[in-house]
C-alpha cells in the first residue's frame, strides 16, 4: 500500500499543476496589454511630445542663426580684403568710393574685386542683388547692378545686406574733397584712408574721449545693414528687423579684422569709430 500510495502521488505530474497557475498569469498579462490608454495618459503623451518639439525647434533656430552669423562674417572678411586691395590701387588710398557719410554704394567692388554677387548678401537678411537694371559706375564707367548702389531697406528686399562707413566725424565741422572718376565731391566728415585712420583724433566730448586716437583696429569700415523699415526701429542700432535681429551686428574694421558687436556694446563701439557725439545710453527700442 505504501508503494502504491507513493506511485499514485508521483503520477500527478507537474504538467497537470503548472498550467492552471500559468494560465492565470497569461490571462492577467493579456488583460494589462489589452487595456485601452486613458484620456489622461493620452494628454500626458501629447504634452511631452509638444515640449520635445518646442525644445528641438528652439535649438535648431539658435544653430541656424549662429551659422548665419558665421557666413555673414566671412562675407565681410571678403569685402574688407577687397576694400584693402582697392585702396592700394587708388590715389590717396581711400577704403571706399562712397560719396558721403550716408552713402552705401558698393558697385566699386564689383566685379573686379568681388566677382560673386552673393558676397553682398547676408543669409540672415536674405537680401537679393539683381543683375538688372544696370547703372553706370562713375569710377570705372562700367555698368553695374543698380542694387549695389544702396543697402536694402528691409529683410528680404533688394540691395546689399551691408553698409559702408566711408567717413567719420561727419558732424564735427570737417570737410572732405575728393574725386571719383571725373567728378569732384565735397562732403562733411573725414574720408577714411590708410593715413586718416592712423592719425584721426576724436573731436566730440562723448564718453570723455576728446583727443583720443582710436586707430584702425577700432574704426569701422563695413557692417551689417540697419534695416530701418521695422516699426519702432532706431537708426544705427540693432533692431528686430536687422540681419541678426536685435542681438548685434558683424562689423569689419580698418585693420582688416571682423568681430561680432553685441547690442550692449554697440553704441560705445560705434561712437569710438564714428565720433558723432552720440549719447552712450542705449535707446529704448523693442527687444
Amino acid at each position: 500500500m505504501q508503494n502504491h500510495f507513493i506511485f499514485s502521488a508521483n503520477s500527478v505530474s507537474r504538467r497537470d499543476v503548472i498550467p492552471s497557475a500559468a494560465s492565470g498569469l497569461i490571462n492577467q498579462n493579456n488583460t494589462i496589454s489589452n487595456r485601452a490608454m486613458t484620456l489622461m495618459e493620452l494628454l500626458i503623451v501629447i504634452t511631452i511630445i509638444g515640449i520635445l518639439i518646442t525644445l528641438s525647434s528652439a535649438a535648431f533656430s539658435k544653430a541656424k542663426r549662429k551659422t548665419q552669423r558665421v557666413v555673414c562674417a566671412n562675407n565681410l572678411k571678403q569685402l574688407n580684403l577687397a576694400a584693402f586691395e582697392f585702396a592700394e590701387d587708388q590715389p590717396g588710398d581711400p577704403y571706399s568710393m562712397t560719396f558721403s557719410d550716408g552713402n552705401d554704394r558698393q558697385s566699386w567692388l564689383y566685379p573686379h574685386w568681388i566677382p560673386a554677387l552673393k558676397s553682398f548678401s547676408c543669409p540672415g537678411g536674405m537680401n537679393q542683388i539683381r543683375t538688372q537694371p544696370l547703372i553706370r559706375d562713375p569710377g570705372d564707367q562700367l555698368f553695374k547692378p543698380a542694387d549695389l548702389e544702396y543697402c536694402a531697406w528691409e529683410r528680404g528686399g533688394f540691395g546689399s545686406s551691408y553698409e559702408v562707413f566711408g567717413f567719420m566725424g561727419y558732424n564735427q565741422g570737417q570737410i572732405s574733397k575728393f574725386m571719383i572718376g571725373d567728378e569732384i565731391f565735397e562732403t562733411q566728415g573725414v574720408r577714411k584712408t590708410f593715413q586718416t585712420v592712423q592719425t584721426y583724433q576724436r573731436k566730440s566730448a562723448a564718453m570723455n574721449m576728446v583727443g583720443a586716437i582710436p586707430g584702425p583696429s577700432r574704426i569701422w569700415l563695413m557692417l551689417d545693414g540697419d534695416e530701418a523699415s521695422t516699426e519702432g526701429a532706431v537708426n544705427n542700432f540693432p533692431d528686430t528687423g536687422d540681419n541678426h535681429y536685435s542681438g548685434g551686428a558683424n562689423v569689419s574694421f580698418c585693420d582688416g579684422h571682423v568681430e561680432w558687436v553685441p547690442r550692449s556694446d554697440y553704441i560705445q563701439s560705434y561712437e569710438i569709430s564714428q565720433d558723432e557725439n552720440r549719447d552712450p545710453i542705449a535707446p529704448q527700442e523693442q527687444p
